[in-house]
């Protein structure tokens, strides 16, 4: 989120706080594991997109969003499962 209210997207800003919020159960559940990671990433784009590296930057946070989209879809798909388990 800090990398979206840099860019002043407001619009952005509001929709990825509405994806996370949705998705905050299922990452809630399955990917304790991956949050420090998740940050560490993160933290590094930022670093390196302020010391003027943009492209850098972006390469990583497009690497990061597509490991965490297949990450988050398999937590899902496991949580539904879940769920849906008989008793």
């Amino acid at each position: 989120m800090q990398m979206v209210r840099l860019s002043g997207n407001r619009e952005l800003e509001r929709v990825l706080a509405n994806l996370n919020a949705r998705l905050r159960l299922v990452c809630w559940v399955d990917m304790e594991d991956w949050r420090g990671l998740t940050s560490a990433h993160q933290s590094k784009a930022v670093t390196t997109l302020a010391a003027g590296d943009g492209p850098w930057a972006v390469a990583a946070m497009r690497d990061h969003i597509s490991r965490r989209r297949a990450q988050a879809t398999e937590a899902a798909r496991k949580t539904i499962l879940r769920l849906n388990a008989p008793s």
